[in-house]
């Protein structure tokens, strides 16, 4: 058995984990897959992803949980004796407050051969909502003074059982959720297309298989939550073809479309039982049968390779869309339908982020164990309903070839 193992530090391929949820957007520019024979992949990157603010619904920049406007503060998540239809109140308030993610992306993939591959893929989650921030306000539009709430003691008692509810006892590092996920498992054909006149090469590599849906690892998780829920919770049949072309020996030109179809799926979620605004605040939870329509990305790149010796530079584009989300009741005469689908995060999210990176080769003829060294930083240039998240990436990887 002969090996050839490769060493290094690169941006992603198209073995990167594909995130497809509310809080954690594609965080890649997946690239054709090497038609090398029976090479072995393995990835492991980790990722920072950082965001303050939101897009709203007309794609204007707003406090990170107040991308649907002000939530109504309702007296009944402080007071259980309250009847779960309950719509008393306190007013609205604004909500913000920052969250943080770290992320590990891990991916195997296997070549059969030159052309056909085997992938695994998944990440391990940890989000981390810290500096929560409750803002009354006065007719909708006007903070409320802290003279003014200290003078309410009604308003300030609520405000501060709320703030008790919302934060677990004894931690100071915020509302913390960890999850798994989403995963996928693929298969698909990789090809290199070379001998061209005026073309280094074109590779093309397409895939399939079934996308799992985010695992929760927080048993104890509380149904009141600041943190939303990213309803990513049904099987998906995704099909993904990536593309990229060489020129001049140096200059090559990518581009990568990604759609998924989702099964429908029975689950347990927080659910809203009044028509009122507290979109983010929700107190119930119910079975529902949980429709995710489709994911859709798309992405374009351009790269100069070996530009100056060893220095590779990468520009690129990504845009993705998750159509809507619909719940269907199974206790209609609590959760209406109606209501429980009145979410903003069921409705359509959309973002476009700018990715640079560049990466210095190390490795030489001689010395193959060499890494390469990469550094890729994402920017959120536009969305629609969707948090602005911001990230940072590096990621370790070992390729190998074997010959039994």
């Amino acid at each position: 058995m002969k090996f050839k193992i490769f060493l290094f530090l690169i941006f992603s391929t198209s073995l990167q984990a594909m995130n497809t949820t509310f809080r954690h957007q594609p965080n890649s520019l997946p690239q054709p897959r090497f038609a090398t024979k029976n090479l072995n992949s393995w990835e492991l990157n980790v990722a920072h992803q950082s965001a303050k603010s939101s897009f709203n619904d007309d794609g204007n920049v707003v406090g990170l949980l107040d991308f649907n406007g002000p939530t109504n503060l309702l007296k009944r998540f402080t007071n259980k004796n309250l009847a779960y239809n309950n719509t008393e109140t306190f007013g609205t308030a604004i909500m913000s407050g920052n969250l943080s993610t770290l992320q590990y992306n891990f991916a195997v993939a296997q070549n059969f051969g030159s052309h056909f591959f085997a992938a695994l893929q998944t990440t391990y989650s940890i989000d981390s909502l810290k500096n929560l921030v409750i803002q009354p306000l006065r007719n909708r539009c006007q903070l409320l003074t802290q003279t003014e709430i200290d003078a309410d003691p009604e308003l300030k008692t609520y405000l501060q059982e709320l703030e008790k509810i919302l934060t677990p006892d004894n931690c100071k590092s915020g509302i913390i959720q960890n999850s798994v996920g989403p995963s996928l498992i693929t298969f698909g054909y990789t090809t290199s297309l070379q001998h061209f006149d005026y073309v280094d090469f074109i590779d093309i590599t397409a895939q399939t298989g079934f996308c799992i849906p985010v695992i929760y690892l927080d048993q104890n998780q509380k149904t009141l939550s600041a943190l939303p829920f990213n309803h990513n919770v049904n099987v998906g049949i995704p099909l993904m073809l990536n593309a990229a072309v060489g020129l001049y020996d140096w200059l090559n030109f990518g581009a990568t479309g990604l759609v998924i179809a989702y099964l429908k799926n029975d689950q347990i979620v927080p659910l809203n039982t009044t028509a009122t605004t507290n979109d983010v605040l929700i107190d119930h939870k119910g079975l529902v049968q949980v429709q995710h329509h489709p994911f859709i990305y798309f992405n374009a790149y351009i790269e100069a390779e070996q530009i100056i010796p060893r220095l590779t530079l990468l520009c690129g584009l990504s845009y993705a869309k998750q159509f809507s989300t619909c719940y269907q009741s199974s206790n209609s005469s609590k959760f209406s339908n109606s209501i429980i689908n009145q979410y903003p995060t069921h409705k359509p999210w959309e973002i476009l982020n700018l990715t640079i990176s560049g990466e210095v080769d190390l490795a030489q003829d001689n010395y193959r164990l060499m890494p390469r060294i990469k550094c890729m930083y994402m920017f959120p240039v536009w969305g629609v309903s969707i948090f602005k998240t911001s990230e940072f990436l590096g990621q370790f990887a070992i390729e190998c070839t074997y010959n039994f």
